[in-house]
């Protein structure tokens, strides 16, 4: 896969390159959290990934999303709040995802 300049882009190139979700997360009660995303169809190589909590409700404004353990196959979501010792409950927030493989 590559991209070039005035190249033809062809959908299956895209679907190697850039995928994207919404994990729902629920957990009570927590001081940090993690769930597992597993890609549909592995990328040639480890992606970058990016993470963003789609709500600012509530407590979920004070918590952090990472994206730990990156394989082609998958990442783990790791969130944690921003004041250590405090804990949360969501009930399905959606953490949006975006994985991006370049060679």
């Amino acid at each position: 896969m590559a991209f070039a300049a005035g190249g033809i882009i062809r959908a299956a190139d895209i679907d190697d390159a850039i995928k994207c979700g919404v994990a729902p997360v629920s957990f009570t009660d927590a001081a940090s959290y993690t769930q597992t995303v597993t890609f549909a169809k592995a990328f040639a190589g480890i992606p970058n990934v990016h993470l963003n909590v789609n709500s600012g409700a509530g407590s979920t404004a004070r918590w952090i999303p990472r994206a730990i353990n990156l394989t082609a196959g998958g990442f783990t979501i790791f969130l944690f709040p921003t004041v250590s010792g405090t804990t949360g409950t969501w009930n399905a927030i959606p953490v949006a995802w975006t994985a991006i493989y370049r060679p």
